[in-house]
């Protein structure tokens, strides 16, 4: 009926499988060689409304800041200038404390760390074509190598 296997040969060929299936795919390491969930497989998720608008507005911030700044001349209505007085400073608040945020989590790194996350984002405007990698680094690629290696 079926194949008869040896203890030794039957942990021998459990080894194995193992073995393979924690090896990574040969064409994307970080996609499974055998089994499992892959990689953007699955139905695209589509975005929030509320992710669209964010989008949206961030590329037209100076459109919004402008609307706050027409809202608040003279001759527009009190509470309208108040309301948006507050809104302004509501935002203004917001955005310093993030700032402020980002650059306690920077002061707790080592200047490797600071250097890394430099040529990380250097390289990814590169790789996206906003800049030439020439005009961003004066190294050699040995030396990014292994900054980013």
């Amino acid at each position: 009926m079926g194949l008869t296997l040896s203890p030794e040969e039957r942990e021998r060929r459990r080894q194995r499988a193992l073995a393979m299936h924690a090896q990574p795919h040969p064409d994307d390491p970080n996609r499974r060689r055998f089994g499992g969930a892959q990689p953007n497989s699955g139905p695209r998720r589509q975005k929030r409304a509320s992710e669209v608008a964010a989008e949206r507005i961030a590329r037209h911030g100076n459109l919004v800041a402008d609307v706050f700044i027409s809202a608040m001349q003279p001759g527009k209505p009190d509470a309208i200038r108040m309301q948006a007085a507050r809104s302004a400073v509501e935002i203004e608040h917001k955005e310093r404390e993030l700032q402020l945020k980002e650059d306690r989590e920077l002061d707790g790194r080592s200047d490797s760390e600071l250097i890394g996350m430099l040529v990380q984002g250097a390289l990814k405007l590169a790789a996206s074509g906003a800049v030439k990698m020439d005009d961003v680094i004066d190294l050699p690629q040995s030396a990014v190598t292994e900054v980013t290696g």
